[in-house]
C-alpha cells in the first residue's frame, strides 16, 4: 500500500493511503477540465470575507453552449469546455481562485476591488472571443461581476453570504447573455447591504 505523509504547520500529522487521497482530491477537482469545483471558491471566499478583505466574483457562462453541444455532439462540447478552461487558467492571476462551477459555467474569486474584477472579466471575455477553437466554432462568454467586503460582524453565516454573492454574479452573467452584453456588474458596496 502506497502512503502519503500529511504535514500540518510543518509537523507530521498523519499518513493517508494514496488511493484515499486520490478519492478525496477527485471530489474537489473537475475531471474533465482539471479545474477545482465550486467548493474551492466557497472555501477561499469565506476565508477572505472573515478577514474583511475586498473581493470580486466573476461568473462566466459560455454563450450558446447548448446549441454547440447539440449541433456538434457532446465530445466536441467537452473539447470546447476544456479549451475555455485552459484559456481561463492561463490568463487568471495567480492570486485569484478559479473553478468550473458546473455545466458551462466558471467562476473566479479575486481578492480585489470590483473594478479589478470587471477589468479581468473584460480581458478574459476578449481572450475567449478571439481564440480559434477546435472545429472552427465561434465561442464567446458572458460575465457577471459583483464584489465588496464585510464592514462589521453579522449574524449571517459567511457561507450563505458567499452563496448570495455567487448567485448575484451568476444572475448578472445570465442577464448579460440574454441582452447580448459582454459584462454586467453590480455596484461595489458593503456586502451586508447587498447580500
Amino acid at each position: 500500500m502506497e502512503a502519503v505523509l500529511v504535514q500540518e504547520e510543518g509537523r507530521l500529522s498523519g499518513i493517508l493511503p494514496r488511493n484515499l487521497l486520490e478519492i478525496q482530491l477527485g471530489s474537489h477537482i473537475d475531471l474533465l477540465t482539471g479545474l477545482y469545483r465550486s467548493d474551492y471558491i466557497y472555501y477561499h471566499g469565506v476565508r477572505l470575507l472573515e478577514d474583511k478583505q475586498e473581493i470580486s466574483i466573476v461568473f462566466f457562462d459560455i454563450n450558446n453552449f447548448g446549441v454547440i453541444d447539440k449541433t456538434y455532439g457532446h465530445t466536441v462540447g467537452d473539447i470546447i469546455l476544456i479549451e475555455v478552461s485552459r484559456l481561463l487558467r492561463e490568463n487568471t492571476p495567480s492570486e485569484a481562485f478559479l473553478c468550473r462551477f458546473g455545466g458551462d459555467e466558471f467562476a473566479v474569486l479575486l481578492p480585489a476591488y470590483l473594478d479589478e474584477g470587471a477589468a479581468l472579466a473584460y480581458r478574459l471575455t476578449d481572450i475567449v472571443g478571439q481564440h480559434s477553437f477546435s472545429h472552427d466554432i465561434d465561442v464567446s462568454v458572458s460575465a457577471g461581476v459583483t464584489g465588496g467586503r464585510r464592514h462589521e460582524e453579522r449574524d449571517d453565516d459567511p457561507w450563505s453570504t458567499m452563496e448570495q454573492l455567487i448567485t448575484i454574479a451568476s444572475l448578472r452573467s445570465t442577464e448579460a447573455k440574454k441582452s447580448n452584453a459582454t459584462l454586467i456588474t453590480v455596484g461595489n458596496q458593503p456586502i451586508n447591504e447587498i447580500a
